[in-house]
């Protein structure tokens, strides 16, 4: 926890969907780190999104909206 504090910026956080697992206590989620460096700021927020199943296309499509919106953002922000 100290090192992360010290050495890294947190992205974000991405909730696999339990649908993706034979065993939904097997659910995954993945953490998304960036080196702290000289030229490198830390994000304006972290980007958090838990994923719907792949297989439901409309609410995968509004995440998806919801991720390029927090990209657009951050980019600006840099």
């Amino acid at each position: 926890n100290t090192f992360l504090k010290n050495h890294t910026y947190i992205q974000g956080l991405i909730q696999l969907p339990s649908t993706l697992f034979k065993n939904k206590t097997a659910g995954k989620s993945i953490f998304i780190l960036r080196k702290k460096a000289e030229h490198i700021n830390a994000p304006k927020k972290a980007l958090l999104a838990d994923l719907p199943s792949f297989s439901n296309r409309e609410a995968m499509g509004r995440m998806m909206t919801e991720i390029d919106k927090w990209f657009d953002e951050e980019k600006a922000y840099l």
